[in-house]
């Protein structure tokens, strides 16, 4: 009759058993942790948005299109002179913490920001340019080579495209109001 524990070149299996399963042990706590994927660090926005910049802007407000250089100068800090359609070229709006100075062919008015209408295209870039600076005020998203960073003002939801290595903002959408803009000649002021 034949042994219970059969011979593989001297050994039994219950031996060689024993020492494959040792192997695959070892090899799943060395192996199996090499293999799982790591956990990619969330994006973020590498640019200090705190400083000052200077771009030009193609504005789209419903159905019509204007253009205006921006100038943000720090937080609260932003000048918008609109350059097109004729109309509006040479408007200025210039946003201080809490006053807006409107100033068009040599008059100027002063008032406080809430006496503008919410849904304006000038007040709506600059509170959404503003929150650039207020990194818990939006969400961060990757793109490819850009950063789409998410946030919300009085107005609802805003997306703002911001070049991921230079910080440029490339572009601005606030749905709620029908307001796009996208950006050019983006350069940080010293």
């Amino acid at each position: 009759m034949n042994h219970i524990f059969t011979q593989i070149k001297g050994r039994s299996i219950p031996a060689v058993g024993c020492f494959v399963l040792l192997l695959v042990l070892i090899f799943g706590v060395v192996l199996v942790p090499g293999c799982q994927q790591e956990t990619e660090a969330p994006p973020t926005l590498h640019a200090d948005m705190t400083k000052g910049f200077f771009c030009a802007a193609d504005i789209t407000f419903g159905e019509m299109k204007m253009t205006a250089d921006i100038r943000r100068r720090g937080p609260g800090l932003c000048q918008i002179t609109f350059t097109s359609p004729q109309l509006l070229n040479g408007m200025d709006f210039s946003f201080s913490g809490e006053d807006v100075t409107l100033s068009y062919h040599g008059l100027s008015y002063q008032f406080g920001e809430d006496a503008l209408p919410a849904q304006s295209v000038a007040s709506s870039i600059s509170s959404a340019l503003d929150l650039l600076a207020n990194t818990s005020a939006w969400n961060i998203t990757a793109l490819s080579g850009d950063l789409l960073l998410t946030g919300e003002t009085e107005l609802g939801e805003f997306y703002l495209t911001v070049n991921d290595k230079s910080g440029a903002v490339i572009a601005l959408e606030v749905p709620r109001i029908h307001l796009k803009a996208e950006f050019s000649e983006f350069t940080f002021l010293e």
